[in-house]
């Protein structure tokens, strides 16, 4: 995952009015995510976070994901 969409994520997180601390509350509660807000800013920013996380974090935004064929 690039930067660039660690930047996106970050992006949605701030238009739907929360902070990054407050979407780690509720991954935490909705998934038993890790409540380390550092581990949570390091996957965003390395890549390495999973596919799942990545739909947990859609999940808990009220977003979801599609595949669209073009």
């Amino acid at each position: 995952m690039s930067v660039s969409i660690a930047n996106q994520i970050k992006s949605v997180i701030v238009a739907e009015g929360y902070t990054m601390k407050q979407v780690l509350d509720m991954l935490v509660y909705e998934y038993g995510w890790s409540e380390s807000l550092s581990n949570f800013s390091r996957k965003l920013h390395t890549g390495k976070i999973k596919y799942a996380e990545v739909l947990q974090i859609a999940e808990v935004l009220g977003y979801e994901i599609s595949w669209q064929k073009h």
